[in-house]
Parts: C-alpha cells; structure tokens; sequence
C-alpha cells in the first residue's frame, strides 16, 4: 500500500472518529420557567391592591325577658376591618355546663360600616331558663363594587324625640332624610339604647314610613324600645336602605 493511500486512510478514520467524539458529547437544553423563575417584567406586574377586608366582633350587649317570657339578646356589632361588611349574619347559642346548645337564635343586618358598628336584637326561640355560656358568631361579605343590591347609607337622622310610649315602653319619633343623590328606598331604622356605663341595654327598630325618599327628600319614623318604660342614658340611631 503506497503513502498516499495510507494518508487518505488515516485521514479518514480521524473525522469518523471526530464525528463520533462530537456526537457523544453535544445535548439539547429545554428552559422553561415557572411563575417564580420567569424574568421579571414589568408590564405584566401584578399592580393590584390588597382587597380590604372585614373584621366582626361582638361589642357590648345584654338580655331580657320580655312581658311573654320571650328571652332576648340585644347590642352591637363591631366592624375593625377597612371594608365595610354586607349580608351580615350573627348566630347566637345558649350553652350549658357541658357545652351542648340549649338555646339558638339569629339576626341579620344589612350593612355595618367600616371601623364603626351597627344594632343587633336576637330572640331565642324556646330558651332555657338558666344557662352557662353565650356563643356570638358573625360572618359577612366585604361591600365593593360587585355586590348584590349594596346598601344606601347616604342618610341622616334628625328631629328626634323620646316619649313613654302607650304600649308602656319607650318611643322614638324624628325624621329621616336622604342626602343623596339617588331615590332611597325600604330605609331600615335600627337605634341602641345604652346606660350609663354604654352598655346596650335595649334595641329597637322600624322603617320609614314612606317607601321611597327621594334626594334631599325626608319622612317621618316611629320606633319602639319594648325593654325600657324611660328615657335611657343615650341612645345611638342608623339607618340605612337600598337605592332605585
């Protein structure tokens, strides 16, 4: 075999095994990010504000009998958060010694106003005489732009006063206007009375006696604490309806 063959050999043999060597070594990469590896970019930054949020608490409140025996439990709900709360549910629960419900009842207000409270007044339907504790649950839903029928609160109370009343309770009378800019509609009356030391010692409550108030239109309420025969030591009044 001449030199010249054997050149052309060698040669050969050195790309195969070139080839080879190259093939042995190369590999194909795949990057694929998650939410928390993908480059940042600030065009797809999530630059929404944190949804403000409810926060229900029990504030002071008390019960009675009735003149029928009929037990019931009055006071405050208190709102912390930074939104205010709609569809309100409060449940209440008599307990005894060994924690089994020996009495239930609920209420529901319509709206209570960020950082400020609203009225509650609970009947216990076939209460016990005696028991230990007091269970208060209260759940709602943060009021924003998507909620269904949102309440009406641009209104204000005026020209209130404070009689016995014939059926041997106490009565509010006054005024309420809508200072608004839409027609008011089933305005909800609730007042808290309180004693000296602001407890709530009683809850009553009504609706306009007018359907529908129209802007800076006004009509006339009555109410009636059924737990009081005089003038508490204050008394605190909220209204709030629906708008048409």
């Amino acid at each position: 075999m001449n030199k010249k063959v054997i050149v052309s050999i060698v040669a050969i043999l050195m790309l195969v095994f070139a080839s080879l060597a190259c093939g042995s070594t190369s590999k194909t990469t795949t990057t694929t990010f998650s939410e928390t590896e993908s480059p940042a970019n600030p065009s797809q930054a999530n630059t929404a504000e944190p949804q403000a949020q409810i926060d229900l608490q029990t504030g002071s409140y008390s019960y009675y009998f009735d003149s029928i025996g009929t037990l019931w439990f009055v006071g405050e709900i208190v709102n912390n958060g930074d939104a205010s709360a709609t569809s309100v549910q409060i449940a209440l629960s008599l307990l005894d010694g060994g924690g089994n419900v020996v009495g239930v009842g609920s209420d529901s207000p319509s709206f209570v106003q960020a950082h400020g409270k609203f009225p509650f007044k609970v009947m216990v339907d076939k209460a016990p005489k005696e028991w230990k504790d007091v269970k208060i649950q209260i759940q709602g839903t943060p009021l924003d732009s998507q909620s269904f029928m949102p309440p009406y609160i641009d209104l204000k109370t005026d020209k209130i006063t404070g009689n016995p009343s014939d059926f041997g309770g106490y009565e509010l009378t006054g005024t309420v206007i809508n200072t608004g800019q839409q027609t008011a509609t089933l305005v909800h009356i609730v007042a808290a009375a309180y004693d000296t030391g602001g407890k709530v010692i009683d809850v009553g409550d009504t609706f306009a006696t007018l359907n529908d108030i129209a802007p800076s239109g006004d009509s006339p309420f009555s109410l009636q604490f059924s737990n009081l025969t005089e003038a508490p030591a204050s008394y605190e009044v909220f209204a709030v309806g629906y708008s048409k």
